[in-house]
């Protein structure tokens, strides 16, 4: 099933699952496909923009449980100059190419830089924190 747990003395303890598979709107959604399929739309997009064309771009996607529910939220690796060049609409319509409306993030957050382990993995524990610290700010933005 992808879940695992303990099982000590007859009663079974969820501690998770295997992969990175959540329930969004009644829908299985396999996080990474659709981190997969984000990094594939934003390539699409940059490869207009010459500087942008041959850099990495990291993007993670996570899923933030609230009331009960997750809710996808992408953040990406890059500065706040060149994220003027993506398109949030166009970003979303490209995406919809490959993905049904329930797995598109709700919000996709740039930030200049991913939170890394020293192996220079991305440090998937500490991106729902980033994630909320993006929706606070902009919440003070907007007020």
């Amino acid at each position: 099933t992808g879940d695992f747990g303990r099982m000590p003395g007859g009663l079974i303890y969820f501690h998770g699952r295997q992969d990175q598979m959540v329930k969004i709107h009644g829908q299985r959604v396999e996080v990474l496909h659709v981190e997969h399929v984000l990094t594939q739309a934003l390539r699409s997009m940059v490869t207009s923009v010459e500087h942008l064309a041959s850099k990495q771009l990291a993007t993670s996607v996570v899923a933030i449980a609230d009331a009960g529910q997750y809710r996808l939220h992408a953040l990406v690796e890059i500065s706040a100059k060149d994220s003027k060049h993506i398109d949030m609409t166009v970003l979303r319509k490209i995406m919809l190419n490959s993905l049904i409306p329930a797995h598109i993030p709700e919000g996709v957050w740039f930030v200049h830089s991913l939170p890394r382990l020293p192996n220079s993995k991305i440090d998937r524990t500490r991106l729902p924190r980033l994630v909320k610290d993006q929706m606070c700010a902009q919440g003070e933005q907007e007020n």
